[in-house]
């Protein structure tokens, strides 16, 4: 099932050792609901009802499972938005040549005693301690 939303914040994790991970904050639309919260038209495109907010206590996906799509007001009913999926451009898809090797660890983390959080939208610091 996929979940659509609009991206409210963007915050990088950074690692001692230099890894990032990088989440979106989303506001999400219903996709539970058939009829009420989403529907599919007669061209196979999927439309979202903008009144219909998810209530849910994970707003975050990993930027690296997200993909762009943008939204185009439905003629018939302005509070239904037509999903339109799209590839950002100089995207390319590539396959990996060794496809074995599921991730990657890295041995210079060891014990983390700080992680550091930017939110990229307002360019706010906060620095966590962690044990």
């Amino acid at each position: 099932m996929d979940y659509f939303g609009v991206l409210t914040g963007i915050i990088e994790l950074g690692y001692s050792g230099g890894n990032n991970v990088v989440l979106f904050r989303c506001d999400w639309w219903d996709v539970y609901s058939m009829a009420r919260g989403y529907k599919e038209d007669k061209y196979g495109f999927i439309l979202v009802n903008s009144k219909r907010k998810l209530w849910t206590n994970e707003p975050f996906v990993l930027a690296s499972q997200a993909q762009q799509v943008y939204y185009v007001k439905d003629t018939k009913d302005p509070n239904w938005l037509v999903v339109v999926k799209t590839k950002p451009r100089d995207w390319y898809d590539m396959l990996e040549e060794d496809t074995n090797e599921v991730c990657q660890e890295n041995e210079d983390i060891g014990s983390v005693s700080f992680i550091f959080m930017r939110q990229i939208m307002n360019m706010s610091f906060h620095w966590i301690e962690v044990t």
